[in-house]
């Protein structure tokens, strides 16, 4: 069964309901669950508006490995996992 066909079963059983105490007990939840989405595209923004790759490396300190520590080689072969 598709997604449309479900939600259209939904609509079939909501509009065939007389109780309206169920009715709004579904409302409820149709709302706490749309509230909750909306919260979480709330927090999902970047920390800063710009990323600065050398102000992050100021503030992390960050020093680039000297030959000896990198192996001395020239090579631009990198691991990537």
């Amino acid at each position: 069964m598709t997604l449309e066909t479900r939600k259209y079963n939904l609509i079939k059983l909501i509009t065939g309901l007389e109780d309206e105490l169920l009715i709004s007990k579904l409302e409820a939840l149709l709302q706490e669950f749309s509230d909750g989405d909306s919260i979480l595209m709330q927090l999902n923004k970047p920390m800063r508006e710009k990323l600065d790759i050398e102000q992050l490396m100021k503030e992390q300190n960050y020093q680039h490995p000297t030959k000896e520590e990198s192996g001395g080689t020239k090579s631009k072969n990198f691991n990537v996992y």
